[in-house]
């Protein structure tokens, strides 16, 4: 009679920590649901926040093309010319 207690003692102990794992896979199963929405979710805003960025960059290109063409040319010589003034070093050597 004791090894069959002893034996359903083993039973129910091995039963407490199949159990208490199965827990433990059900929690980390729900936080990774949870992680892999809000990592869905981070994705697709990202993906719109690059869209939102390609689009305005191209707008401001344009916007600048526009203003390019609007330049006389003497003036754009003039800008130029400042520019590649204002980006070399001021020596003797240049």
């Amino acid at each position: 009679m004791q090894a069959v207690e002893e034996r359903v003692a083993a039973l129910q102990a091995r039963l407490a920590g199949v159990l208490s794992e199965q827990e433990a896979l059900r929690q980390q199963r729900e936080t990774t649901e949870k992680r892999l929405a809000r990592a869905a979710r981070l994705t697709d805003a990202l993906g719109e926040e690059g869209l939102r960025w390609r689009r305005t960059s191209e707008a401001l290109q344009a916007r600048l093309h526009e203003k390019a063409l609007l330049v006389p040319t003497h003036c754009g010589r003039s800008l130029a010319h400042g520019l590649m003034l204002h980006q070399t070093p001021h020596t003797q050597a240049f």
